[in-house]
């Protein structure tokens, strides 16, 4: 029976063998030669072609200059911190910059909560406050790129808003907007008030946002280079609500005074502003204008008759204004919120029935209003042309603008009256509908963090 060798034996075994084959004597000129191609070696500093070999078929021992040791101690310090800085690093995940339009991969959504910013997965999952302190702030929305969040930010104590900026992880917190006291517009749902959501430039270097100035509705363009924001678009034009062409070169907005206000495109730097709609205007046309992804048509809210709307189309040069949104007969139908999906293929928008209507007259309604003069938001969907209209959920959500998910499988809006938070419903009616819970003190606003493929 063999007996297991211990590990000092080992060793010393290991030991014996290598002093037993080892050269009697050091090859000739050795020392010498080392030392010629060390300084015939460009890429290697200096310091190292000075190092003196002892004498001697031993193992040799390297000797730096007594002048060159704090040299060489602290080079070595320096490789130990870098080697540490990549060791810390390498499980990080690296947040490349997501296509600028077209579908991409689902990220973190933001919203407010209790005052504050929060991020999460769609289900509730890795929640995490970016922000803190008395301030209250609220409407975030992810760059296209999603690399930053922008949002709102007021005083405790009061004061004007302040547009805030942070980077995808919560770091570099900046506010953007200036020290001008603009006055932003509020836009209003049945449990909250917030103030209308600026608008990313599709390269993630501006944001756009109405605001009154002077006694005056404005546009105004903040970037993010620490210089004091812009107003753009003629001084004399009403103008809000504005949203970037999908290649930056033009804004649309609402403009002109009711009843003569109409969707208004100019380019990006205030200039040919020019009415795009001949739609009715009533309060609240056109401020809900989207571009469709590939820039050639723009979806909107417009109506004649006061406090409702209806969902409208038109090419991006003013031609082939059309509703294919047409409520059922009898009741009083308000459509608002347009949206495109990330494809372009779909239109997505909330309508809010308000009026007693009788069961054959719920064609293209998601449910039939139980009661008399009852206000009933839903998701509706229809495609790009406005045809095949129907309703998604009978699951309650509040009167608030829908967000589709970057890869267009999920609508997310919120929910109301209970659970308080969000719902997230399927665009084909196909999976369960899911919930995202946020504080009950008013949350009416999620934005969808888009990532790299």
């Amino acid at each position: 029976m063999n007996r297991p060798v211990a590990a000092n034996e080992f060793e010393r075994m290991v030991q014996s063998w290598l002093v037993a084959d080892a050269p009697a004597a050091a090859p000739s000129r050795l020392d010498a030669a080392v030392v010629e191609a060390a300084r015939r070696a460009r890429q290697r500093p200096g310091w190292l072609a000075a190092l003196r070999i002892d004498q001697g078929w031993q193992p040799r021992r390297l000797e730096l200059p007594s002048g060159r040791r704090s040299l060489q101690l602290a080079v070595m310090l320096l490789l130990l911190v870098l080697a540490a800085v990549l060791v810390a690093s390498a499980g990080r995940p690296v947040h490349r910059p997501a296509p600028l339009s077209g579908p991409a991969r689902n990220g973190l959504v933001a919203f407010d909560s209790d005052g504050q910013i929060v991020i999460a997965n769609a289900d509730g999952t890795d929640r995490l406050v970016l922000t803190s302190g008395s301030a209250s702030r609220s409407t975030p929305i992810w760059s296209p790129d999603g690399l930053r969040l922008a949002f709102w930010s007021k005083p405790a104590g009061g004061g004007p808003l302040a547009l805030t900026v942070v980077d995808a992880d919560g770091g570099g917190s900046h506010v953007v907007s200036g020290p001008s006291a603009f006055t932003v517009p509020s836009l209003t749902t049945r449990i909250a008030v917030w103030p209308a959501a600026p608008d990313w430039s599709p390269d993630g270097t501006r944001l756009a946002f109405g605001a009154t100035v002077a006694g005056i509705s404005r546009i105004v363009v903040a970037t993010l280079d620490g210089k004091a924001p812009t107003l753009v678009g003629d001084p004399t034009l009403p103008a809000l609500s504005p949203v970037w062409s999908p290649d930056g070169g033009r804004i649309a907005f609402a403009g002109g005074h009711y009843p003569n206000a109409a969707l208004y495109v100019m380019n990006a730097d205030g200039t040919g502003a020019r009415p795009l709609t001949a739609a009715p205007a009533t309060v609240g046309s056109f401020e809900a204008a989207r571009w469709s992804p590939d820039g050639r048509h723009l979806v909107y809210q417009a109506g004649e008759q006061s406090l409702a709307h209806g969902i409208w189309l038109v090419d991006a040069d003013g031609s082939h204004e059309f509703s294919p949104d047409v409520g059922p007969y009898g009741a009083w139908v308000d459509d608002l919120w347009p949206t495109w999906s990330p494809d372009g293929r779909l239109i997505a928008f909330v309508r809010t029935i308000n009026s007693a209507i009788q069961p054959t007259d719920c064609s293209g309604l998601a449910s039939c209003p139980p009661e008399t003069y009852v206000t009933q938001p839903q998701i509706f969907v229809m495609n790009a042309d406005g045809s095949d209209l129907h309703g998604l959920s009978q699951t309650g959500i509040d009167n608030s603008p829908p967000q589709w998910s970057p890869d267009g499988t999920r609508i997310i809006t919120t929910a109301y009256p209970a659970p308080a938070g969000f719902v997230l419903i399927d665009p084909q009616g196909i999976a369960p509908t899911t919930y995202l819970a946020a504080a009950a003190n008013g949350s009416s606003w999620a934005s969808w963090e888009r990532l790299a493929p």
